[in-house]
């Protein structure tokens, strides 16, 4: 996996998040919370780990992709929950799921600086 596609990868959370609230579709919010689910996840505690997990930034992107799995699930349960307007809100910027979203982004931007990529 590279750089560019982790991060256009979690950006797609947001779209779908978009789409299940106009559809009024239920998501699976145990599947969004486990950080260990998704592409980006298995790259970072697997081939990432073992290239890239003695740089600082590692570490960081593994807690920042896990506390952005959490503020996800947030936004699923909401959805579930039939509140399609707060969890609009809850995608706007400068809420805790786009706060989440832009440090694990800027994160994984310092692990690929960190790895001279």
């Amino acid at each position: 996996m590279d750089f560019d596609h982790a991060i256009m990868a979690h950006a797609e959370w947001r779209l779908k998040f978009t789409l299940a609230i106009g559809r009024q579709e239920q998501i699976d919010v145990a599947h969004v919370d486990a950080d260990d689910c998704c592409t980006l996840g298995v790259w970072l505690k697997g081939d990432a780990g073992q290239l890239f997990g003695k740089l600082p930034a590692w570490a960081d992107c593994v807690r920042l992709h896990e506390q952005f799995h959490h503020e996800a699930s947030k936004v699923a349960a909401t959805i579930n929950g039939g509140h399609y307007y707060e969890a609009e809100n809850m995608l706007l910027p400068g809420s805790s799921y786009c706060q989440a979203s832009n440090e694990l982004t800027g994160a994984l931007n310092q692990l690929r600086d960190q790895a001279g990529l």
